[in-house]
């Protein structure tokens, strides 16, 4: 699939792609070490402005209201991938790609973030995570009973599943609702967001290279997550290093009001957020697709699960 959508995220802020930025590396905190899943709470709420007026695939801005829920603080490593792929794949798991670590191979740390996935193998691996941890999973075959035989284990030849085939009730892992990520993205204090034009964390420091690795500081390598600015919620890389895979299909908003959106009930590509260390674009509304058996190396995920800690 030739990538228009992300290509047109570069041509359209051309003319404003130095507002916020600096020819300087980013220059964050320490670098940290990512232990075990490390997910953070996101509390509940009734009702936030998704969108943003002045990002145009961001439009029609509109208020969603979500329950409670935990997200990965950090980009899912290539060394937690890793460990639960050689479990997976003795248990009955089959998956389309192998994964890598980060975007070039060859790369020193298993920090950095896994990357040349597609959308099937993050729900198959979300599964296989939940078992092997003892959750209940939360993908199942399409049009079939959610039980045990019934799980989503073969990214290879699993194809499509849709909002029927999911168990959001269920403890287990998953990927995050696109609302669920620009909830969490944006989030200031549960009343305030970060405008969609600004990068994720743009209240705790407004110098993008600060808090994103992008297309002119990342020298067109991803890394080590965890390495720059946070955001309000202690997220790190919800701006930059590589998009991320969201559980949604693409298409444009609705303007109605909703809870826990799940996002069309069918389509052709799945959502992506974030940007990524190929691109400019680092706006928090800023919305992208892919195919969903696509695989790119600067594309990945985040974790998420249903409920609070």
């Amino acid at each position: 699939m030739i990538r228009v959508f992300k290509v047109l995220c570069v041509l359209t802020i051309v003319s404003m792609s130095f507002l916020n930025c600096s020819d300087d590396k980013g220059t964050g905190p320490e670098k940290e070490t990512p232990t075990d899943y490390d997910l953070v709470s996101v509390p509940a709420t009734l009702g936030f402005s998704m969108g943003y007026a002045g990002v145009v695939v961001a439009l029609p801005v509109h208020t969603v209201s979500l329950d409670a829920y935990r997200i990965g603080r950090y980009e899912l490593t290539y060394e937690l991938w890793s460990g639960v792929y050689g479990w997976a794949t003795a248990n009955g798991y089959t998956f389309a790609h192998p994964g890598q670590q980060g975007s070039h191979v060859g790369t020193t740390t298993a920090q950095q973030p896994v990357t040349m996935i597609s959308w099937r193998d993050c729900i198959a691996w979300c599964n296989a995570a939940s078992e092997k941890e003892g959750f209940m999973p939360v993908y199942y075959n399409a049009g079939m009973a959610h039980v045990a035989a019934n799980v989503y284990r073969n990214s290879a030849t699993g194809g499509d599943i849709g909002n029927g085939d999911v168990e959001l009730s269920a403890n287990g892992f998953r990927l995050p609702t696109e609302a669920e990520w620009e909830y969490a993205g944006r989030y200031i204090d549960g009343t305030s967001l970060v405008p969609g034009d600004q990068h994720c964390g743009y209240d705790i420091d407004p110098a993008v290279n600060n808090c994103a690795w992008y297309k002119l500081n990342s020298d067109d390598s991803t890394h080590a997550v965890g390495e720059l600015q946070p955001n309000s919620l202690g997220l790190k890389d919800m701006s930059g290093n590589v998009w991320e895979w969201c559980w949604d299909w693409y298409d444009p908003y609705l303007s109605a009001t909703v809870d826990n959106p799940q996002g069309p009930s069918s389509g052709t590509r799945r959502v992506l957020r974030g940007n990524s260390i190929y691109y400019l674009d680092c706006r928090s509304a800023w919305r992208a697709f892919e195919n969903p058996e696509d695989e790119y190396p600067d594309d990945g995920f985040r974790l998420c699960r249903s409920g609070s800690l």
